[in-house]
């Protein structure tokens, strides 16, 4: 074995502990160990709220491969660049728009406890965790911190329900629309993904057998992951309203919700509100 062969394959065992359990305990071994693009970390990153860690536990993995793709693909010769350009520009203009749609409800609760005099330290959730997040995508850089937005709405709006501020239909309103838009995004990256997919698998079959073995596997690989993903997406829309993508366009949902937020935003900064408790907010 060469020098060079070594230090590739002992390339993940050389981390920091903790570094190196976080890339085997999201990505498994043998990822950690093939992988050969540049990771960082986020360390001692914080989630709290049940659906946020959800999230991270259940898909933060397949989305941070499928977003890796994009620049994966773009060394095949002859696949189709054009595709890859939609891709990104699908990519990066829904998380600006769930991003956005979260900051929308946050600000808003947060106006709110504040001109009620309630502070965000009145209320935790007991559960939360601390963990080491690697990153392999600038995007999965971006999911990550859209999912840590969506744990403080979920904690701002608890805590402003918990302390009268705002009722239980409005606190599942907010937490309903943000949790859909977030789940909306893995559909429709999964849809764009599927595209991407099938020109990768094109190109394969017309090498007629001379195609790189490394490049057939990894596309034999993702068609499993896609299926795995997708049937775990079935799964949830079962138990979950808010998860369930069946016959839905998941990129309108996203549109139709930041849109939605951003219209109530915008009346709500146009009126000038007394500063007082408003006791049509709490629950009857």
């Amino acid at each position: 074995m060469s020098t060079q062969e070594s230090s590739v394959q002992t390339f993940v065992d050389l981390l920091p502990a903790k570094q190196r359990q976080a890339v085997i305990s999201v990505f498994g071994e043998k990822f950690a160990h093939q992988f050969m693009g540049p990771i960082a970390f986020i360390d001692d990153a914080k989630l709290s709220s049940p659906t946020a860690i959800n999230f991270f536990r259940r898909d933060f993995q397949f989305i941070s491969k499928v977003l890796n793709y994009e620049y994966q693909y773009r060394s095949w010769n002859g696949f189709d660049q054009g595709l890859l350009d939609r891709y990104g520009e699908m990519i990066a203009k829904k998380l600006e728009s769930i991003g956005t749609l979260i900051g929308n409800w946050n600000n808003r609760f947060a106006k709110l406890m504040e001109t009620n005099g309630v502070k965000m330290e009145s209320a935790v959730y007991a559960n939360a965790i601390e963990t080491t997040v690697p990153i392999i995508s600038g995007n999965a850089r971006a999911y990550f911190l859209i999912l840590k937005e969506l744990d403080r709405l979920n904690l701002v709006a608890g805590t402003a329900n918990l302390m009268g501020v705002i009722n239980s239909t409005q606190r599942a309103e907010a937490e309903f629309m943000c949790k859909k838009s977030v789940r909306a995004f893995a559909a429709a990256l999964r849809n764009e993904v599927v595209r991407l997919y099938r020109e990768a698998d094109r190109l394969i079959k017309e090498q007629h057998g001379h195609a790189d073995s490394g490049k057939a596997e990894t596309i034999a690989a993702q068609g499993k992951e896609l299926d795995a993903f997708a049937s775990s997406m079935k799964t949830d829309s079962a138990t979950d309203s808010s998860l369930n993508m069946n016959n839905v366009d998941p990129s309108q949902v996203i549109d139709d919700a930041a849109a939605a937020t951003a219209a109530a935003t915008n009346k709500a900064n146009g009126s000038k509100p007394r500063a007082k408790k408003t006791e049509a907010l709490t629950d009857a």
